[in-house]
């Protein structure tokens, strides 16, 4: 039988080979992500008997491309420069550049609530910005039980 993985608001940044590799038949959903850098692919569909869906995903700069084998391709963004403000450092959050972090801020999925009036301000990848009268995020320390 399939297996089901999800990888959603991700980050993979300049992975040695391809970003996601699925290698064997599984039905897989890759959302709100971003695959950048990789020297490989970006997704590798290396079975033909995936059921893989990437939607709303940033991808670039992948020394293979961004997509190969992937039957289910919805909305994705093309980047044409880096999305982060300084990945080699470890700060995965948006810059503002255009083609880059600046197309991924609030290009998240879903966009608007279906048969609701509200609409959804996620970004893409893994860090989200801070809105305004915010009050900070958790703390970096460990959750004990």
């Amino acid at each position: 039988g399939l297996t089901n993985v999800s990888v959603t608001n991700s980050a993979i940044y300049s992975a040695g080979s391809d970003a996601i590799e699925v290698a064997t038949s599984v039905g897989a959903r890759i959302a709100n992500s971003i695959l950048y850098g990789s020297t490989g692919w970006g997704v590798n569909s290396a079975s033909s008997g995936n059921q893989i869906l990437v939607v709303n995903t940033a991808m670039g700069a992948n020394g293979s491309g961004d997509t190969t084998g992937v039957p289910f391709l919805v909305d994705n963004i093309v980047l044409s420069a880096d999305p982060f403000t300084d990945a080699a450092k470890d700060d995965y959050s948006l810059n503002n550049v255009a083609g880059g972090g600046a197309v991924c801020r609030d290009a998240g999925f879903p966009g608007a609530f279906i048969g609701g009036t509200t609409t959804s301000y996620l970004d893409i990848g893994a860090a989200q910005r801070q809105a305004g009268g915010g009050a900070g995020g958790p703390s970096a320390s460990p959750i004990v039980f």
